[in-house]
């Protein structure tokens, strides 16, 4: 009878709800650095109720599996029903960038910002995506009006890296020695952070 009864209960759940178990499901597996159950966990939560969240996972673990090209093919099909979300947006503009697509990351991330001027990770992939087309000035003020503290340790070492070079090249010598320093303790693998 208990069987019964979750088969019941489980039957009885709306296709939001079973989408949410799924997607926490495909979470789960991308914490525990297991992106093939990732995937699939995420594939299937999507079929039953598109999410944001599934969609993430769902790209993240493609990519961490080396398959871009099915990354960017799911998140575009994610995209169509969250034109929007900031997170979605932002994991495109890093694909194209991955695809070395860099002008088209580059008027994505411009469209980005539009739609949220204040995200932190767009202004970091705008001032990305500018640095890497040589645009010194542009991606100078772009990256110094961030506080680089609340990005993930990865891009707060690109971060410091890219103003590192950039001030080079603007002949700001002691800047950029500031921020050769800070990319260096940003490295998780430093003794000194340790």
């Amino acid at each position: 009878t208990r069987r019964i009864s979750r088969k019941i209960v489980w039957q009885n759940n709306s296709q939001k709800d079973k989408a949410g178990f799924w997607t926490d499901l495909a979470v789960g597996f991308d914490r525990l650095k297991q992106p093939e159950e990732a995937i699939l966990f995420a594939e299937h939560s999507i079929r039953i109720a598109p999410n944001p969240l599934a969609a993430k996972i769902q790209t993240e673990a493609l990519l961490k599996n080396g398959s871009i090209i099915k990354a960017s093919e799911a998140l575009e099909s994610s995209l169509v029903h969250f034109r929007d979300d900031l997170s979605l947006r932002n994991l495109k503009t890093s694909i194209l960038l991955l695809q070395q697509s860099v002008d088209t990351a580059l008027e994505h991330a411009r469209e980005t910002i539009k739609i949220r001027p204040d995200g932190l990770q767009s202004k970091y992939l705008l001032g990305q995506c500018l640095y890497s087309i040589g645009y010194v000035d542009e991606a100078l003020k772009t990256l110094n009006s961030l506080q680089p503290d609340p990005l993930i340790s990865e891009d707060r070492q690109r971060y410091y890296y890219m103003t590192g070079m950039l001030n080079r090249l603007s002949e700001e010598h002691e800047k950029a020695a500031a921020n050769f320093k800070s990319f260096l303790l940003a490295d998780p693998k430093n003794p000194e952070v340790l």
